[in-house]
């Protein structure tokens, strides 16, 4: 919910369907630009596949913004672009090496970088340098979500993309003025291991700041994959091959089975089925060494799975949370 309020509030809409080709996005991105001082970030999130046939690139964005850094999100949240004043800022160029879990799209003649982040390994690069959005601005962005929320009967809405501290500190902000009317069950966001150490430790300080009657931090998201065409597979699918998972599958294990014994939910990001398979591992770990019932551990989206990952998946007891949109808007990159 808090990022809808960003998405909408704090940064350039690139959403569909008022966004469909890459001159559409110039556009957007040259309106604000046109709002900034030089030098300062635009950041857009939502853009989706371009009518244009390719994705936006370095050099679309440097066309509206060269003397600005612009960092664009796509609207799976496992891609972005980013223009050559932000890749300079971050020092991506062409000799920087990908890193586990993420590539950097380079040009097959020049080797320069083209702008293209694929997952979260290769996005982090340039977002370490994006400043944050304050706590007050995340909680000013609620508002009209809620009012929206309102107005279609939501009353409970379960948050599983908080990517940073300060949107769950937002949450916190809006609870206390007594602006946060949808009870919300958050879930922070870990792309990295010492992120999860980091907020145990934050949370494990003062854990009553949220578990109030609106709001509760019920866990963590964990991504172990991508989305189509970023999806772990034990075989090549359409126009792309992903083989690479974004965890190392034994600190996986770890990580989730610390989450696990904090009695904390666990969400689980798994679009192939290797990534299912790796995910299945980890929790089959964690259970079997301190057992619980009703533990509600869930896999997100859960694509193409084994019949034997099913059957791992009843006797765990998970629950799969499936979104048929998604296949429907992705489903023909999972053909073999």
């Amino acid at each position: 919910m808090i990022t809808v309020g960003e998405n909408y509030y704090l940064t350039v809409d690139l959403m569909p369907p008022d966004v469909a080709s890459i001159s559409d996005v110039q556009q957007k991105i040259a309106a604000e630009v046109a709002q900034k001082e030089e030098g300062e970030w635009v950041i857009g999130q939502g853009f989706f596949n371009m009518t244009d046939g390719r994705t936006p690139n370095r050099y679309d964005l440097d066309a509206v913004a060269p003397n600005n850094p612009v960092y664009i999100v796509h609207i799976s949240g496992h891609m972005a672009v980013a223009n050559s004043m932000a890749l300079e800022i971050a020092g991506v160029d062409s000799s920087t090496q990908n890193p586990a879990g993420g590539v950097i799209e380079k040009d097959s003649l020049t080797g320069e970088p083209t702008g293209v982040l694929l997952n979260h390994y290769a996005m982090i690069l340039i977002k370490e340098h994006v400043p944050s959005f304050t706590i007050e601005e995340y909680c000013q962005a609620l508002e009209p979500v809620l009012d929206l929320y309102h107005d279609n009967g939501l009353t409970s809405i379960q948050d599983v993309n908080v990517g940073v501290i300060n949107k769950l500190m937002g949450y916190k902000e809006a609870d206390s003025l007594g602006i946060l009317s949808v009870r919300t069950a958050s879930y922070l966001t870990a792309e990295t291991p010492q992120t999860v150490y980091n907020a145990l430790n934050f949370f494990a300080a003062d854990t009553e700041r949220y578990e109030t009657p609106m709001l509760k931090f019920a866990g963590f998201k964990l991504l172990v994959d991508g989305y189509a065409p970023m999806s772990y597979c034990y075989e090549q699918t359409n126009g792309f091959t992903w083989n690479m998972g974004t965890w190392d599958p034994d600190t996986l294990k770890k990580v989730v089975s610390m989450i696990h014994d904090a009695d904390y939910q666990l969400s689980i990001h798994c679009m192939g089925d290797r990534a299912i398979d790796e995910a299945l591992d980890a929790l089959e770990y964690a259970l079997q060494k301190n057992p619980k019932q009703d533990h509600r551990h869930r896999l997100e989206h859960c694509f193409i799975p084994t019949d034997e990952a099913l059957q791992r998946i009843k006797n765990l007891g998970l629950v799969v949370s499936f979104q048929p949109g998604a296949l429907y808007s992705s489903g023909e990159s999972y053909r073999y």
